[in-house]
């Protein structure tokens, strides 16, 4: 029985030591990626080395390395694990009513949302676009697959409401405005204005459906 007991006390102990070294990983990986955003959103991409990545984490740059083969490595995953995929889910179609109005306008305050809150990261790519585009799509991906998002929308749409617009002319023409709007109130602010966001929005989606 006493042998039972030390034995039941070794696994606990394992169990407890492999929780902590996991946690330890998983922690040491996160302080990698948030040293990594400022960096990049303060300087650029090319600006910054894995070497100035690991000082800022607190670590050393053969710890880094561990985690991540390269910087890239680092710059996509930020976009493909922290951006990209929980906001294409919010996309899903079943969370469409086929009420034109209250669809566009949850598409709107989605995307609103999605690039008001990762403006750092999108700055960071738009400020070394040249350094990050060579064989890497990662962040334009996630503008492609809501297109392809809303051509299905609208090809559905149109399959219920008898409608005979071209549905990728309808995506282009919606998300050219939609991405242009975000772009001037979160991003490159090119034009001042006292009007906000959902009113802007909300006219041109009262047009766009006008229209379709």
């Amino acid at each position: 029985m006493e042998l039972k007991e030390n034995s039941d006390l070794v696994n606990i102990f394992r169990n407890i030591v492999v929780g902590v070294f996991r946690m330890s990983k998983e922690m040491t990986r996160e302080g990698i990626l948030v040293a990594a955003l400022e960096l990049f959103s303060n300087k650029g991409y090319s600006s910054v080395t894995t070497k100035d990545i690991a000082e800022r984490a607190c670590i050393s740059e053969m710890t880094l390395f561990r985690h991540f083969k390269t910087k890239r490595d680092i710059f996509k995953t930020l976009l493909e694990g922290m951006l990209f995929p929980p906001a294409i889910k919010r996309f899903e179609m079943d969370q469409f009513t086929w009420d034109l109005k209250k669809d566009l306008t949850m598409m709107s305050n989605i995307l609103k949302d999605v690039i008001s809150k990762n403006r750092k990261i999108i700055k960071m790519n738009m400020k070394d676009i040249d350094g990050l585009s060579e064989n890497d799509d990662s962040f334009m991906s996630f503008p492609e697959n809501l297109r392809n998002i809303l051509i299905k929308y609208f090809d559905e749409y149109n399959r219920k409401n008898n409608g005979t617009n071209d549905p990728k002319l309808l995506a282009a023409t919606f998300l050219s405005f939609l991405f242009g709007l975000n772009m001037n109130y979160f991003i490159v602010n090119a034009f001042t204005t006292d009007i906000g966001y959902e009113e802007v929005s909300s006219l041109f989606i009262e047009m766009f459906i006008s229209k379709v």
